[in-house]
């Protein structure tokens, strides 16, 4: 496809942002909060979309995710985060005055390119892992600079290390999908004491990693009489395990 500019966009769920490709090269790249001060900010805003534009409007866009997988999971699943229904991107961006073609890509894809094709190598391992894409919620990549991006396996919803690592989240008396990085903090005042009893409530294997249950909508009180910080510390070290099999099978 013959165009200069490219913007790749990501907005409606959370950290809007929007980065500008001319010709070949990234330009610019920012989120909506830095300009609306609000945190996690959602939404594309005026002062956003402005600075994007002073570098070019776009020939066409690439959205971060393929609404079309999304909602047929949204579909299949009981377990819909927030029972938040996908809105349409295509008629979100007109509204924002973006009028021009748009491409969908997948969740995962599009976290493995960042990784990949800002990074100085010719060829490395990119390992994807957050709460949830279309369908995917892990998945490793191989990428070579002449070969590009090809993924060697995935795991994929509703087993979810992501999604495990916010119930506790949450469980922890946090928000789930913003302050897991308080969970973390947490993690090194408390002992991981509850990482095996985690293991055999939830995981039915860690490799291949399979899950026993959904865990989308929260684990409630689990262990109500635990300390959050233990709470914390062990599942930081679940999820360490976790990442450590993904090094590995890579």
């Amino acid at each position: 496809m013959n165009t200069n500019v490219i913007w790749g966009i990501s907005a409606l769920f959370h950290d809007a942002g929007i980065s500008v490709i001319k010709d070949d090269k990234l330009v610019f790249g920012a989120h909506a909060e830095r300009y609306s001060g609000i945190k996690h900010d959602e939404k594309l805003n005026f002062g956003l979309l402005k600075e994007a534009i002073r570098h070019g409007h776009p020939d066409y866009v690439v959205w971060y995710e393929n609404p079309w997988k999304k909602r047929l999971r949204q579909i299949v699943s009981t377990e819909i985060f927030y029972n938040k229904w996908y809105p349409n991107p295509k008629k979100y961006l007109y509204e924002c005055g973006i009028r021009c073609p748009i491409t969908y890509t997948d969740h995962h894809y599009a976290h493995a390119c960042a990784g990949a094709y800002t990074s100085p190598y010719d060829r490395a391992v990119v390992v994807v892992i957050d709460a949830i894409g279309e369908f995917n919620t892990c998945s490793v990549w191989e990428y070579s600079k002449h070969l590009g991006l090809f993924k060697k396996w995935a795991v994929n919803y509703p087993t979810s290390i992501g999604l495990l690592y916010s119930a506790f989240t949450e469980r922890c008396g946090l928000k789930p999908m913003d302050e897991e990085y308080i969970t973390m903090g947490m993690a090194a005042w408390g002992k991981p004491i509850h990482a095996e009893q985690i293991k055999k409530d939830f995981i039915a294997s860690m490799h291949p990693f399979r899950m026993k249950r959904n865990v989308h909508k929260g684990i409630a009180d689990y262990l109500p009489d635990a300390d959050p910080m233990d709470l914390a510390a062990s599942i930081q070290q679940v999820a360490e395990e976790f990442i450590i099999i993904c090094q590995t099978s890579s």
